[in-house]
């Protein structure tokens, strides 16, 4: 094509001419649109350059997104992310998106009345089951119901745009990033935004952002697949461990916990999902093999991604 061609030129003073010898027999209306070409390209702000008819492998619009260049330095979170990993921002943040619209109604009920009750807890804002500080480092601050509720739609409304890939995704990556924190720091004693459940959710964002460039390899989807390899294999490890120092015998007692306080705490609706509760939290062989399978699983995930091959 006339800009795949008029990448191939020198870009000296002279490259007209150079183009026209490159090109030997080609007419001279492809020379001029090659050289037009260039010039639009040497023309954009810092240098960069930018392909105008790749199509959007998501929305299927003609989108323009930035070409890696060696030749300057480009602000990385205005370039597009590669295809693949584009495409698991899309699921990933959508998914996370639907999730925060279903479940924010009773998470606003809970933040009302936490943020007002004299309780210990309601004292503390924090990640984890104990309000513990971002990453062990960065306290997260107290808000009020009126600005929990805009960092919550802030949070809603950057996942969303960093589905699209036209719009700059990595930049409302970033923001998604901080916004997790100022959202899911207020509900560590929520059931279901707090505890351990959505604490993989930043380190996954993160890596998305620092994705490389469209011409770069997806690094960050198997960086993130390590990550929860070694989540996993931590977990696996602190369960065995935990059942040695204690001189216990290693059963399903912790997953017969987790049913129970389920079942007191908040019980599902469904009488068959409530019947399947009682009858494993009653025989000690179905909570026995549910935590070896989950133990096996947390075990072999990290050697299945770096030894499993393509």
């Amino acid at each position: 094509t006339p800009t795949a061609q008029a990448r191939r030129l020198p870009r000296g003073p002279d490259s007209g001419a150079a183009g026209a010898r490159v090109c030997g027999g080609c007419s001279s209306s492809l020379v001029q649109a090659s050289e037009a070409a260039r010039l639009r390209g040497n023309m954009l702000p810092l240098g960069g350059l930018r392909t105008p008819h790749i199509p959007d492998a998501l929305f299927g619009e003609v989108a323009e997104v930035c070409v890696d260049s060696e030749s300057v330095l480009q602000p990385f979170f205005l370039c597009e992310p590669p295809e693949q990993v584009r495409l698991f921002i899309f699921l990933y943040c959508l998914s996370v998106a639907t999730g925060l619209a279903i479940h924010h109604r009773p998470a606003s009920r809970f933040y009302q009345w936490f943020a007002k009750v004299e309780v210990a807890p309601a004292h503390v804002r924090g990640l984890a089951y104990n309000g513990c500080k971002a990453y062990g480092v960065f306290p997260i601050p107290r808000l009020d119901v009126e600005a929990f509720h805009l960092a919550g739609a802030g949070l809603l409304v950057t996942l969303l745009l960093a589905c699209h890939s036209g719009l700059a995704p990595r930049f409302f990556l970033f923001a998604s990033f901080g916004l997790y924190f100022l959202y899911f720091g207020q509900l560590f004693c929520e059931s279901k935004h707090g505890g351990h459940g959505s604490l993989l959710m930043p380190s996954v964002i993160l890596f998305l952002a620092l994705s490389g460039g469209p011409q770069s390899t997806p690094w960050s989807l198997v960086f993130i697949k390590i990550f929860l390899g070694v989540i996993y294999l931590a977990g696996a490890i602190s369960k065995l461990l935990v059942a040695a120092l204690c001189r216990r015998p290693w059963a399903g007692s912790t997953m017969q916990a987790y049913l129970i306080d389920a079942m007191w705490s908040r019980p599902h609706p469904w009488a068959i999902a409530r019947g399947l509760q009682r009858f494993i939290v009653t025989h000690w062989w179905a909570c026995t093999g549910m935590a070896a399978a989950g133990l096996l699983f947390e075990l072999l995930f990290l050697p299945a991604v770096l030894f499993g091959g393509h």
